[in-house]
């Protein structure tokens, strides 16, 4: 197979996983506004530590597997800090 179309099908995938992290954020940002509601910390490491272990045993090759989990590890980091960028958001609109 040739490099370019080995690019073009990364690319296509690099799309999809565009579309499903703009969906997740759409999530993430429902997630923020209940714990507002409910007063509840934007870190749960429990819920973490549940991804983390279903995300790895979902895994079918696991030469992928370290790599894979290690994504989302930093995938639920940039979303825990978005979180907080939206609370700050909130709490300085609230001072204005």
């Amino acid at each position: 197979m040739e490099l370019g179309k080995i690019r073009q099908e990364i690319d296509a995938i690099d799309q999809q996983l565009v579309s499903l992290l703009e969906r997740r954020m759409q999530c993430v940002e429902r997630v923020i506004r209940y714990k507002q509601a409910h007063q509840i910390s934007v870190l749960d490491k429990g819920r973490e530590e549940e991804i983390l272990e279903r995300v790895a045993s979902q895994v079918k090759d696991q030469r992928y597997k370290a790599s894979i989990v290690a994504s989302f590890h930093d995938l639920l980091e940039v979303s825990r800090d978005y979180q907080k960028s939206l609370l700050l958001s909130d709490e300085e609109a609230v001072d204005e």
